[in-house]
């Protein structure tokens, strides 16, 4: 496949991709024809052409071809998720490491050693739209009144540098930041509250502030842009912390 489309399609050229396709073992091992089904799959998140249209551009049975995703996506949930997402891949000193200059300036201390010094992450949920659903309580659970439209909720959690450490749910679309958070907070199974240290450092828009205090009461810092109870506009003496993680938040 010549570079351009390769790119076009696949979002990555061809180096990229058999670094891909090698960091699969079962999928090489267990599918004889494991480069197209790479390709269909990659094709697929890419596009999101429909499975007849992507049967046809690949001349084979629309079958055939959502059980070659269907392999593909049990091997990169058993090979290649585990080692480049979640809590398990990476320490927190790691994460602590990948603090950038403005973030570690504003909300960390440059000058502590880098196995002491403070990790810095941004949370936030994001959306996966999806379809109406003809199953009332899921069609309920997917409608998002803020977005006028289905969708489901996978929360971020990224260092500094955009490396993503976790993506925890998905959840409802009805589900707010701030549940999602207390609600992992208090799931001995999830890890959030064991893998970051007391004093590591959380930044947060305002679809958070009722979890900030459960936050600190773990021992974490929390910064989010606030104003006074009531007002609507922003405290004096908190303006210049407001700029500066309001700034921080925009940049990433």
């Amino acid at each position: 496949m010549p570079p351009h489309l390769c790119n076009y399609w696949l979002g990555m050229n061809s180096d990229q991709f058999y670094d891909l396709l090698n960091s699969i073992p079962n999928l090489v091992e267990h599918i004889p024809n494991a480069t197209t089904a790479l390709c269909v799959y990659l094709i697929k998140l890419r596009t999101d052409d429909s499975n007849d249209r992507l049967a046809t551009l690949f001349n084979i049975s629309r079958s055939s071809l959502e059980r070659l995703m269907t392999k593909v996506r049990n091997c990169l949930i058993n090979d290649f998720v585990p080692n480049y997402l979640g809590f398990d891949h990476i320490r927190v000193e790691e994460v602590a490491s990948r603090n950038t200059i403005i973030p570690e300036g504003l909300f960390g201390n440059p000058i502590l050693p880098p196995d002491s010094k403070p990790a810095i992450v941004i949370c936030d949920a994001t959306y996966v739209f999806v379809q109406s659903s003809s199953n009332y309580l899921f069609q309920k659970q997917t409608y998002s009144l803020q977005k006028l439209d289905n969708l489901v909720k996978p929360f971020m959690i990224v260092c500094c540098d955009g490396h993503i450490v976790e993506c925890l749910g998905p959840y409802k679309a009805t589900t707010n930041d701030a549940t999602i958070t207390s609600l992992n907070l208090r799931n001995e199974a999830s890890c959030l509250r064991h893998f970051f240290r007391t004093g590591d450092v959380f930044l947060l828009d305002r679809g958070f502030r009722d979890v900030i205090t459960e936050l600190q009461g773990y021992g974490f810092i929390a910064h989010m842009p606030c104003h006074r109870q009531g007002d609507t506009v922003f405290i004096l003496e908190r303006r210049s912390w407001t700029r500066q993680e309001s700034f921080h938040l925009l940049v990433n």
